[in-house]
C-alpha cells in the first residue's frame, strides 16, 4: 500500500480528478490552482476509504447489506444503514493510512484548528449537489481527532438520508466512493452562501448572498434566517447602430445592491472559548440582530469575487461557502447550482437601449398580438425593430418619457438617443410587454374620447382606471402632433399608409430578399455573414420606424372611432354594421393571392386522376418529389415553382422563425392541399371575395343612407364615415401586404443564421446547427467571435429548447402579469395568507404541521409540510411531499434547495405553524408566496409548537 495514494494537497494534479478526491475536494482543487484565497489543505483520498473497507472486511459485507436494503420503509431503513454505520465507527482505521492523516494534518501547521468535511464522487455535481447529506466537523484539533472525523466522515456516505437521495437521483450505492477533505478553518467572524445566479427568479443577472454572524453552518440548517442581499449586474447599454450590431458586451457590467433583508440572527456558532476547540451556540446581542452583517463595500466586493468563481467555471452559476476573517474573504467550498432552470434570460436582452427596470409591470397579454411560440432569436429581431418603431413615435411626436434610439430619420441623434424605458423581455418562449411603457402611449397619444378598456388589451384593469381619472392636456396633444408633421412628414394620417405600399411594391422588391437569389453563404466570411445578416435586421428596423405608428396609435383610434360613429349615429336594425364593413377588401391582397393559388393547385389534382393517386401515395415533401415522374406531374410542378417564388416565404404555421416555410419544407403545402381537398368541393376564393365586397357595398350603403336622415348634420356625420371607413379598409388591406413583404426578410434572415448554426457546430460549440434558434444575434456573433464557450452554448441551448418546445406545444399557460421575475397575482385570494414565495408551482393539498423530526412519520404521500425548518435529516420526507412551507430560513436553506431539486412548490411564513391547522387543505403558490386556507377540517389535536434548534 503507498501511502501517497491515501493524500492529495490541493495544489496537487490529483486534486482535479473527482474520481480521487470526490465533488468537494476536486472544486477545492480547482479554486486553490487558480489562486483564488482558499484555506490550505488536503484530502483522503477514496484509495483510503476503499483501502479501509478491504482491510477491516467490510467490503465484503456491503453488497449483502445494500442488497437487503428497503427504501419503501424509512424504519427498516434507518436501522439497516445505522448497524452499517456503527461498523464503519467501531472499526480501528489501518496505521498506515491513520499515520498518512496525521502528517499531512501536522504539516498545516502545530496545533491548527480544521474542518473535516465529507467528499463523496457523487457529490457537488450539476444534476445533484447532495448538500449537507454527508458529516462535516468543525474546529478539530489534534491528529487523532482528525482521524477520527475522518472515520466519522465515511461512516455518513451511509446514512438514510444519504442512501435515499442517492436512490431518488438514480446513483448506485455500491458504486459510489468518498473522499474526506481537511481544511484548515477560518474563524469567521460574518459568514454564509452565495448564489452568482438567482435561484428564485433564475435571473442569471443577480446575486444572492446570505450572511450572518459567526459559522455559516446557522444558515445552512436553517436555524437562523440570515441577512439577504441582492446585487444586481447593470448590463452596458447598447449605443449607436455598431454597438447594436457587433454581439454582447460579456461581463462589462457594473454592479448594483439591489436589495438588504435584515435578517432575525439570534444565534451563531462560534469556537467554544471553554475548551478552545470545537463549536458552541450562542445568543447574538439585539444590537448585532438590528445591523447588517456585511457593508455596502464588502457586499460588492464578494460579488465581484462570486462572478469571477463563476468566469472561472465557465460561465456557469456557483453555489458558493465564504467566510470573513479579519477583514478577507475566504471561499470554503462552490459547487455548480443545481435544482434551477437557469436560461440565462438576461443574457438575451443585450441589445436593449434602456435599463432593466425590476418595479415594471410586464404583461403577457402581447400574445395577443405576437402569437405563437417565440425562439430567442426571433424574440432579439422582432423586439429590437419594435422597440426602435416605439421609440421613433415618441421620437416624432416629442414625448420625452416615449423617446428612444430609432433608424427611421437619417439623424444621428435618433440613433444614439437614450431611451427611458425597455420595451419588451422575454420569459421562457413567450414575450412580455412593458405596461407602464405602454400606459404611457394611450395616456400621451390616445383621445379621452376613444379611450375604453378594449383599446389597448395589453393594460390591466387599474391602469386602464388610471388613465381614464387622468386629466387630458389637448394642447400637449396638439403640439405632439404638429411636431410630426414637421419632422416627419411621411408619418402622418393618411401619408403612412402610403409609405408602408411603398415598402411593399419597391423596398422589398431587391433580389436580397429573396430567398432563391441569396449568395452562397458556405462561401462568405464570418464577417460578411454577420454583415449580410445586419443588412436584413436594418430593413425591419428602419420599416418599423414609420409603420409602428400606424398600428399602435392611428389604428387603434381609427378604428374605434368608426365603431362609436355607427353606435352613436346609425339606428338601423344592422346589429354587426361595423364588422360587416370591416369584411373583404378593394384591392386583392397578397394573402388572397396565395390562397387563390392553393386553392388552384387543390383544383388541378381534384380534376386529375394521375395527380390523385400520388396525393394519396405520397406524404408530405415526397408528394412534390414524386410529381417529376410524369408530364402532368411536371406541369404542376412547374406552375408551384413560380408560386414559391413569390410566396416562398409563406406557409409557416406561426411566425417564429421555428415554424417551417414552403421554400425549406413544401409539406407545408402538402397539409394545406389536404385539407382543401377533403370533404367534397369548397367555395372557391373568388365567390367569397365577391360575396364580402358585396355584402360590405349593402351595408355602407345602408350606414350612410341612415345618417343622411339626420336633420342635424347627417351628411356631414356620413361623410365622416365614410372617410374613416376608407381609411379603416385601406390599413387591412396594407396591413395584409405589409406582413407579406416583411416576412421576406424574416427567410432570408433565418437562412444566415442557420448558416452560422452550420459553422457553429463544425467549430464544436453546438450540437445541432438549428439550435441557433435558441440564441439572440448577439450571442450567435459571440460564439462566431470566441465570446462564448460550447459549454455554456450548450447549457443555453439545452434551457431554452425545454422551454421553446413548451411554448411550442401550447401546453404551458404563462403568467399573465409579472414584475421582477416573478407572477404577480391580480387579485387578492379569499383566505389567503401572503409569505415568501422560494421555488414556483401551485399545489393543493393537506397541510402537516409537524415541529419535530420524530413527528416527521406522521407526513402521507402528496401531503404539504408545515415546519419551521429542516436540515439534511428530513431527506428522505421529501419524496413524499407536495410542497412545503417552512418559517426561518432563506433561498438557501436546505428546505428551498431540496425543493428546488425535487420540483416541490416552496413558501418561508412567520409563524405558519400557528397560522396554518395541522390536517387542512391548503393552496400555496411558490410564485407569489400565497398561502390560501381552502378548509381547516378536523385534523389531529393542535399542539403548541415547541422551539428547536436543528443541529
Amino acid at each position: 500500500m503507498n501511502a501517497k495514494t491515501h493524500i492529495v494537497d490541493f495544489n496537487a494534479s490529483e486534486a482535479l480528478d473527482l474520481s480521487i478526491v470526490g465533488g468537494k475536494g476536486a472544486n477545492l482543487g480547482r479554486l486553490t490552482q487558480a489562486r483564488f484565497e482558499v484555506p490550505p489543505g488536503f484530502v483522503v483520498t477514496t484509495d483510503a476509504y476503499s483501502a479501509f473497507l478491504t482491510e477491516t472486511g467490510l467490503a465484503a459485507k456491503l453488497p449483502g447489506v445494500l442488497d437487503a436494503l428497503r427504501y419503501d420503509d424509512q424504519e427498516l431503513l434507518e436501522a439497516a444503514t445505522a448497524r452499517l454505520r456503527e461498523a464503519i465507527v467501531e472499526a480501528s482505521v489501518p496505521d498506515q493510512i491513520a499515520t498518512a492523516i496525521a502528517r499531512a494534518y501536522e504539516a498545516l501547521g502545530a496545533s491548527r484548528h480544521v474542518a473535516v468535511r465529507s467528499s463523496g464522487t457523487a457529490e457537488d455535481l450539476e444534476g445533484a449537489s447532495f448538500a449537507g447529506m454527508h458529516d462535516t466537523y468543525l474546529d478539530i484539533q489534534s491528529s487523532a481527532t482528525v482521524v477520527d472525523a475522518v472515520k466519522r466522515c465515511w461512516a455518513s456516505l451511509w446514512t438514510a438520508r444519504a442512501v435515499s437521495y442517492r436512490h431518488s437521483k438514480g446513483f448506485n450505492s455500491d458504486q459510489i466512493r468518498i473522499a474526506v477533505v481537511v481544511q484548515v478553518m477560518v474563524s469567521s467572524e460574518v459568514s454564509g452562501v452565495m448564489f452568482t445566479a438567482n435561484p428564485i427568479t433564475a435571473a442569471t443577472d443577480e446575486l444572492v448572498i446570505n450572511a450572518s454572524w459567526g459559522l455559516g453552518e446557522m444558515i445552512v440548517q436553517g436555524v437562523v434566517t440570515p441577512d439577504e442581499f441582492t446585487v444586481k449586474a447593470l448590463r452596458p447599454l447598447a449605443v449607436g447602430f455598431d454597438r447594436l450590431h457587433s454581439g454582447s458586451a460579456g461581463n462589462a457590467s457594473t454592479l448594483m445592491i439591489k436589495s438588504r433583508t435584515l435578517g432575525s440572527k439570534e444565534q451563531r456558532m462560534v469556537r467554544n472559548p471553554a475548551s478552545g476547540c470545537g463549536t458552541v451556540t450562542e445568543i447574538v446581542s439585539e444590537s448585532e440582530r438590528s445591523k447588517f452583517s456585511l457593508s455596502d463595500a464588502e457586499i460588492i466586493e464578494l460579488s465581484e469575487l462570486g462572478r469571477k468563481v463563476q468566469t472561472y467555471y465557465e460561465e456557469m452559476p456557483q453555489d458558493i461557502e465564504w467566510g470573513l476573517a479579519e477583514g478577507k474573504f475566504y471561499l470554503l467550498q462552490t459547487r455548480p447550482v443545481t435544482g434551477v432552470a437557469f436560461d440565462w434570460a438576461a443574457d438575451m436582452e443585450s441589445f436593449q437601449w434602456a435599463p432593466d427596470d425590476d418595479n415594471a409591470l410586464w404583461t403577457g397579454q402581447f400574445a395577443l398580438l405576437l402569437t405563437g411560440a417565440k425562439s430567442p432569436m426571433y424574440y432579439h429581431w422582432v423586439t429590437d425593430s419594435d422597440s426602435a418603431g416605439y421609440y421613433a413615435i415618441g421620437n416624432a411626436l416629442d414625448i420625452p418619457e416615449l423617446m428612444g434610439p430609432s433608424y427611421y430619420t437619417n439623424n444621428d441623434a435618433d440613433t444614439q438617443r437614450p431611451a427611458r424605458h425597455q420595451i419588451h423581455k422575454y420569459y421562457r418562449g413567450e414575450v412580455y410587454l412593458n405596461g407602464e411603457f405602454e400606459k404611457l402611449m394611450v395616456e400621451k397619444t390616445y383621445l379621452p374620447i376613444l379611450r375604453t378598456p378594449e383599446i389597448t388589451p395589453f393594460l390591466p384593469p387599474e391602469y386602464a382606471k388610471e388613465i381614464h381619472a387622468k386629466p387630458f392636456d389637448h394642447e400637449e396633444f396638439r403640439r405632439c402632433f404638429a411636431h410630426l408633421k414637421q419632422v416627419a412628414p411621411d408619418a402622418g394620417l393618411f401619408e403612412v399608409i402610403d409609405r408602408v405600399q411603398k415598402f411593399v411594391d419597391v423596398d422589398m422588391a431587391g433580389d436580397e430578399f429573396d430567398a432563391s437569389k441569396l449568395p452562397d453563404m458556405t462561401a462568405l466570411s464570418d464577417a460578411a455573414l454577420k454583415q449580410a445578416l445586419n443588412d436584413q435586421w436594418l430593413v425591419a428596423s428602419r420599416y418599423t420606424g414609420y409603420s409602428m405608428i400606424v398600428y399602435f396609435v392611428y389604428w387603434q383610434q381609427m378604428s374605434t372611432l368608426m365603431e362609436r360613429m355607427i353606435a352613436w349615429w346609425y339606428d338601423g336594425d344592422n346589429k354587426n354594421a361595423y364588422a360587416e364593413l370591416c369584411q373583404g377588401v378593394n384591392t386583392r391582397s397578397k394573402t388572397q393571392q396565395e390562397n387563390i393559388g392553393l386553392y388552384e393547385f387543390a383544383e388541378l389534382i381534384r380534376n386529375s386522376a394521375a395527380l390523385q393517386t400520388l396525393f394519396a401515395k405520397h406524404n408530405g415533401a415526397d408528394f412534390f418529389k414524386a410529381l417529376d415522374s410524369s408530364d402532368e406531374g411536371r406541369a404542376f410542378m412547374t406552375k408551384y415553382r413560380e408560386f414559391v417564388r413569390e410566396h416562398g416565404h409563406r406557409g409557416h404555421e406561426d411566425r417564429d422563425f421555428g415554424y417551417p416555410r414552403r421554400f425549406e419544407d413544401p409539406s407545408v403545402d402538402y397539409r394545406s392541399l389536404s385539407i382543401l381537398l377533403s370533404g367534397g368541393r369548397h367555395e372557391s376564393p373568388y365567390e367569397v371575395e365577391e360575396k364580402l365586397a358585396n355584402r360590405r357595398a349593402v351595408v355602407l350603403e345602408d350606414v350612410l343612407n341612415n345618417v343622411r336622415r339626420d336633420p342635424f348634420m347627417g351628411s356631414l356625420k356620413a361623410d365622416a364615415i365614410k372617410t374613416v371607413h376608407a381609411w379603416v379598409l385601406r390599413f387591412i388591406e396594407v396591413r395584409d401586404d405589409e406582413r407579406w413583404a416583411y416576412e421576406k426578410s424574416l427567410l432570408c434572415a433565418k437562412l444566415y443564421c442557420r448558416e452560422i448554426g452550420r459553422r457553429c457546430v463544425e467549430r464544436g460549440l453546438l450540437d445541432d446547427p438549428e439550435h441557433f434558434l435558441m440564441f439572440t444575434k448577439d450571442e450567435m456573433f459571440d460564439l462566431l467571435d470566441g465570446r462564448m464557450g460550447g459549454k455554456l452554448a450548450r447549457a443555453k441551448a439545452v434551457a431554452r429548447r425545454r422551454d421553446y418546445d413548451r411554448a411550442l406545444e401550447r401546453t404551458h399557460e404563462f403568467p399573465m402579469f409579472m414584475r421582477d421575475g416573478r407572477e404577480v397575482a391580480t387579485a387578492k385570494t379569499e383566505g389567503g395568507l401572503i409569505g415568501t414565495g422560494w421555488t414556483s408551482g401551485v399545489v393543493t393539498a393537506t397541510a402537516r404541521v409537524v415541529s419535530r423530526l420524530s413527528e416527521v412519520n406522521r407526513v402521507k404521500q402528496g401531503d404539504i409540510l408545515v415546519c419551521q425548518s429542516t436540515d439534511p435529516g428530513w431527506t428522505p420526507v421529501f419524496m413524499l411531499l407536495s410542497g412545503i412551507v417552512i418559517e426561518t430560513g432563506g433561498v438557501l436553506t436546505h428546505a428551498v434547495c431540496l425543493s428546488r431539486e425535487y420540483g416541490l412548490p416552496a413558501v418561508q411564513l412567520r409563524g405558519a405553524r400557528k397560522l396554518i391547522p395541522d390536517g387542512a387543505t391548503i393552496t400555496i403558490n411558490g410564485a407569489t408566496g400565497e398561502v390560501v386556507i381552502v378548509d381547516e377540517g378536523e385534523g389531529e389535536p393542535k399542539r403548541e409548537p415547541e422551539a428547536t434548534v436543528a443541529s
